[in-house]
């Protein structure tokens, strides 16, 4: 791993939707817990994904950071993640609702903007735990909680793996994830 992601660092990549106080809140929030925070913007910049397997704004952790590896063995009434959290929250709020154009070779559609957190376990085991959506304030709050569980729960992958896309259910409380594979064979077999 690089010495980037051994100290306190957290980056947030978004397609718009955040203005520069917003922005600056969001530091201030990470500077008060001694995070070294980086945001960017790919707003008008020709991407290529898998649209309903992507998320547009996120926040990645790399749980290499000896920081994120204490804050998952202390889950609970943990003060650090519970400002992590509040500003997790604070992000998916800003972001709700918000849109982004899609331009296609024949058209061009806005599509909701889906918030997350991606999880990089190592190298090889990478997660996008999805934000977005009608949840409740008091799912997400155990939403965030589940997926510190989740993580602490998953064995690396022994050779690389695409990004596994993880969505919170409602019904169950939990985490349930599906692989690129998986994703890709469903819609194969939807077609």
């Amino acid at each position: 791993m690089s010495e980037n992601t051994l100290n306190n660092k957290l980056l947030l990549r978004y397609l718009g939707g955040l203005d520069e106080n917003d922005l600056k809140f969001i530091e201030e929030q990470f500077d008060n817990l001694d995070v070294d925070f980086k945001h960017i913007s790919y707003n008008g910049q020709i991407t290529n994904s898998l649209t309903d397997f992507s998320l547009e704004a996120f926040y990645t952790l790399s749980l290499s950071s000896i920081f994120l590896r204490e804050t998952i063995q202390h889950i609970g009434k943990n003060v650090v993640w519970e400002s992590l959290k509040a500003i997790f929250i604070y992000t998916r709020d800003k972001l709700k609702n918000k849109e982004y154009s899609q331009i296609t070779k024949d058209d061009v559609i806005k599509k909701p903007i889906k918030f997350g957190i991606n999880a990089i376990l190592d190298d090889n085991t990478t997660y996008n735990f999805e934000l977005s959506g009608e949840l409740s304030d008091e799912l997400i709050d155990k939403s965030l909680d589940k997926m510190l569980e989740f993580l602490k729960e998953q064995k690396p992958n022994e050779k690389y793996e695409h990004t596994s896309y993880a969505r919170f259910s409602s019904k169950n409380e939990e985490w349930e994830t599906e692989s690129l594979q998986e994703y890709i064979l469903k819609r194969r077999k939807n077609n």
